[in-house]
């Protein structure tokens, strides 16, 4: 009976040590989901903030001679939304073209330093050659 009690016990331990194991999982995966949550959220904000944008620049820009509202077809209306689709995609495009050739001009640069620090400390030791050469002719000179 004692022996059965100890491996009840054992067994207790055993799954309560999982369910602890399990909470703190489902803690962290429900500690990413708020976070997957908000970033949707931001981008969500972000969007009905660009369509009240659009909106707006739509009714100023759908404006006649007079400065009257005049009727827009749902072509026009799609038109309009193709053609800034189409501004972003390529400031996007730009934009991650620049990032790169900036990268790219980084590593030049932090190569160019590189190789002008090697410059410099072959100068500098071809100098103190030059130095020590000229002390050792001096010396071979005043010798004679």
């Amino acid at each position: 009976l004692q022996a059965k009690r100890e491996e009840v016990a054992n067994q207790k331990t055993k799954v309560e040590m999982k369910l602890q194991a399990v909470e703190h999982d489902v803690s962290a995966c429900l500690r990413e989901l708020d976070e997957r949550i908000e970033g949707l959220q931001d981008e969500l904000d972000f969007a009905e903030a660009g369509i009240a944008k659009t909106k707006e620049s739509l009714s100023v820009a759908n404006l006649d001679a007079n400065g009257e509202a005049r009727e827009m077809s749902a072509d026009e209306a799609q038109e309009i939304m193709r053609r800034y689709v189409q501004k972003i995609v390529k400031l996007k495009a730009l934009h991650h073209h620049r990032e790169k050739r900036f990268a790219a001009m980084e590593v030049q640069l932090h190569e160019r330093s590189r190789q002008v620090e090697e410059l410099q400390q072959a100068l500098a030791k071809s100098e103190s050659d030059k130095e020590l050469h000229g002390q050792q002719a001096r010396r071979e000179y005043d010798t004679r």
